[in-house]
């Protein structure tokens, strides 16, 4: 009999904080593996779990050690753009008790919905200095999305930094040119661009020429964006090709699957890597038909 409290303690820690990482808890649905493969699919049902585990890692206060289900829900709930998970994500980034790790993963989930409610909570993540690079990055440029002077100068700032780095290191940190990629903003463009004539570097030169090209890529329709894609010629496409199934992630709909499901193989690749280069292309293709998902998401939601 005295062994019942004892028993009834564990049972409850276990449930309000999460077992072993890869168990499955009563109620949840899913494992963390599952809920991670979900997310990568861009397989709404995972949702509300998700916000469970949110729920449970806030009333908790911090996820326990080894438990990843916070940080599946905190990615999950960016990738999918659930809204309605902000105040409960601004809650947890400003308890003291949060880790420095879990608020950089909240600001990245912050930065991919952004809207003008989110606008002084992605300041305050911008100017954050004990979060990660990726994360204030990404926190400027969800504030770029919205239009904000100050975000486009920290972006500069950072990619000046990598300019120098990459001409002076043998490693540096990529986080602000990944991120750079994913816009397209006229304004930094232009002040990418006259960063050319200040370069001795030719590695920098060519940094700056190739993510200006990427960026561009970004400014196509889903049309324009086609016409890359499904180009199989390597030596036409072989920069522009990738590029272009993953802005098609980003700008396309659930109509447009079937036709990115079919893009042909590379009619031949130079570089000899045939089968590699095949892969990667079926990887992008892959991951733009999540990506579809995932924005789709609220849409369903709503006709739900």
């Amino acid at each position: 009999m005295r062994l019942l409290p004892v028993m009834l303690v564990v049972v409850m820690t276990l449930t309000q904080l999460g077992a072993a990482s890869g168990d499955l808890l009563p109620g949840d649905g899913y494992t963390p593996t599952q809920a991670r493969q979900m997310v990568a699919s861009g397989d709404g049902r995972i949702v509300p779990t998700l916000m469970k585990w949110l729920d449970r890692g806030f009333n908790a206060g911090t996820a326990p050690s080894g438990d990843e289900r916070l940080w599946i829900a905190i990615d999950g709930i960016g990738a999918f753009g659930v809204d309605e998970a902000g105040p409960t994500l601004v809650s947890l980034y400003r308890r003291p008790a949060t880790k420095t790790s879990t608020k950089s993963s909240i600001a990245i989930a912050a930065a991919r919905m952004p809207s003008k409610r989110s606008a002084k909570f992605l300041k305050e993540l911008v100017n954050d200095p004990q979060l990660s690079d990726r994360a204030r990055y990404s926190a400027a440029a969800g504030l770029v999305q919205l239009g904000d002077e100050t975000a486009r100068v920290v972006l500069i700032k950072g990619y000046k930094q990598y300019l120098v780095d990459i001409s002076t290191k043998h490693s540096w940190n990529q986080d602000v040119r990944d991120i750079l990629e994913k816009l397209y903003d006229v304004p930094i463009m232009a002040q990418i661009e006259q960063l050319t004539p200040d370069q001795t570097d030719q590695r920098a030169k060519n940094n700056i020429t190739t993510l200006l090209e990427r960026m561009e890529i970004n400014s196509l329709s889903v049309d324009e964006l086609f016409k890359l894609a499904e180009n199989t010629n390597w030596q036409q496409g072989s920069y522009k090709r990738y590029p272009a199934i993953e802005e098609l992630g980003e700008k396309g709909t659930p109509e447009v699957i079937d036709r990115i499901k079919a893009i042909a193989p590379w009619a031949s690749v130079d570089s000899g890597a045939v089968q590699i280069q095949q892969k990667f292309l079926e990887d992008y293709k892959t991951k733009a038909i999540a990506r579809i998902r995932q924005r789709s998401y609220n849409a369903e939601k709503t006709k739900r």
